[in-house]
């Protein structure tokens, strides 16, 4: 027969067994739940791979070298002077292109012009895209 100290051992181990039996479902339930989880986070993981992949291009176009900032071209005015007149540069060009126009031809066409002022003669002289040559009155 069983005495009460054999009941109360049984009764713990029968107790201990109904604990264990418990958890372990509950484990059982957990580890899927956390595979299910580490599954649904492979996805996400893969993603940020992609993010990190389309990082790198941009990485590349800003360690690209940029072309030094060109410095302002150098502003120049020229003045011719003789006999008691002055003129400018620009107001010589644009004397021989008006000229050049009266002529006949196009504005657009002009693609180089050389001026020569020659203050004995007070004119200017110039040529045209190397093929045309006019002279003007100043």
């Amino acid at each position: 027969m069983a005495t009460s100290k054999d009941t109360k051992k049984e009764t713990a181990v029968v107790e201990e067994v109904k604990a264990t039996a418990k958890k372990a479902p509950a484990k059982k339930t957990t580890a899927k739940k956390e595979t299910v989880k580490k599954e649904a986070a492979k996805p996400a993981a893969k993603k940020e791979t992609v993010k990190k992949e389309a990082a790198k291009p941009a990485a590349k176009k800003e360690t690209a070298k940029k072309p030094a900032a060109k410095k302002p071209a150098m502003k120049v005015n020229m003045h011719v002077q003789f006999s008691d007149k002055d003129y400018e540069a620009e107001a010589i060009y644009e004397i021989a292109i008006n000229n050049y126009v009266e002529a006949g031809n196009k504005k657009s066409s002009i693609k180089n012009l050389e001026a020569y002022v020659k203050a004995e003669d007070n004119k200017v002289y110039y040529v045209v895209n190397g093929d045309y040559r006019g002279e003007v009155w100043l």
